[in-house]
């Protein structure tokens, strides 16, 4: 099995050490009220479901990581079968966060091995990118942007850097936006991650974004697009922050790794992304030239992760554990 666990959905696939079946599930959810059931998808949100969050804010909670797990481990087959899983670290970047998810993860499954997520979207990215030169690899979660020189041979990152500043800190803009269009206005943190999966755009032509508010008993429809936008654009400013944060901070890293900036994880899926960051790249003196969003840039982490899970023989699974 491969997991990428994270914050906001986790993306999963399973199948058997030949490879013959692979099953893959982009998005699952556990409901806090059924946590021995299941759901996919943006169902969860459509159901006004409270999922159970192994990763709240990118840092684990032990007990309901834990049930978790174990829900996935039932998905993926029998318990008369042994499962061996690859995990990704946490997004939090916290020292001792991948050694915790190793010791829950052992009690889900008989054999569990935890690698950063940038190492594991790396190995996938061989299979689709061939890059002339060093490139910047940025992963942009939910509860974090995590950032990794890669060399031109694509060797595993030397050093993956944590900085705050994913997803999930627009959310907060965006509620003040409501608030300012419907005073009073009252709206969860699972329905602004909703609206924001399924507005959230830098492409300049975007349609009407129509949403349904009851305010003092009374529907209204209401157009947020002007409010998405707003709070949308801080991604691109913590990222232009981030990429600099990374290229300034070694001698010579941005001749070496800045021409090529590759995009991945979930908020590497929001429409026009790549060219909103170039464009604000343009005001800085950095040799940029591409920004990249490879194809299933949202499910990079989790192919890795089964990558190496065939690479893997029993011996190398024994030592790891």
């Amino acid at each position: 099995m491969s997991i990428d666990l994270g914050s906001s959905a986790t993306r999963m696939c399973f199948g058997d050490a030949g490879a013959h079946e692979v099953r893959c599930h982009s998005t699952v959810f556990a409901p806090a009220g059924a946590p021995d059931a299941f759901v996919l998808g943006e169902e969860v949100f459509r159901r006004r479901l409270a999922p159970i969050e192994p990763l709240p804010a990118g840092l684990l909670s032990e007990q309901e990581c834990a049930i978790f797990l174990r829900l996935l481990r039932a998905i993926a087959g029998s318990e008369e079968r042994q499962a061996w899983a690859v995990l990704s670290t946490p997004s939090s970047g916290s020292a001792d966060a991948p050694e915790h998810l190793a010791r829950i993860a052992g009690r889900a499954f008989d054999r569990a091995l935890v690698v950063p997520g940038l190492t594991l979207a790396g190995i996938a990215l061989k299979d689709i990118l061939t890059p002339a030169r060093g490139f910047t690899l940025i992963g942009i979660g939910h509860a974090s942007i995590q950032v990794a020189l890669v060399e031109q041979s694509m060797h595993e990152p030397r050093e993956i850097v944590h900085i705050s500043g994913g997803t999930a800190s627009l959310d907060e803009h965006l509620r003040e936006e409501l608030r300012a269009l419907v005073p009073d206005l009252s709206i969860s943190d699972r329905m602004l991650g909703s609206m924001r999966r399924k507005y959230a755009s830098f492409a300049p032509s975007r349609g009407a974004c129509l949403v349904q508010v009851i305010q003092k008993n009374h529907r209204r429809i209401v157009d947020i697009g002007q409010a998405m936008a707003r709070s949308t654009a801080p991604l691109v400013d913590n990222l232009v922050a981030a990429i600099l944060h990374v290229l300034n901070g070694t001698r010579d890293a941005a001749a070496a790794y800045g021409a090529d900036i590759v995009l991945t994880g979930g908020g590497a899926l929001i429409p026009g992304i790549a060219d909103a960051l170039l464009g604000a790249l343009a005001a800085h003196e950095l040799p940029v030239e591409n920004v990249i969003v490879p194809d299933n840039a949202g499910e990079l982490v989790m192919r890795g992760g089964f990558k190496v899970a065939l690479m893997l023989t029993p011996e190398h699974w024994d030592v790891l554990v």
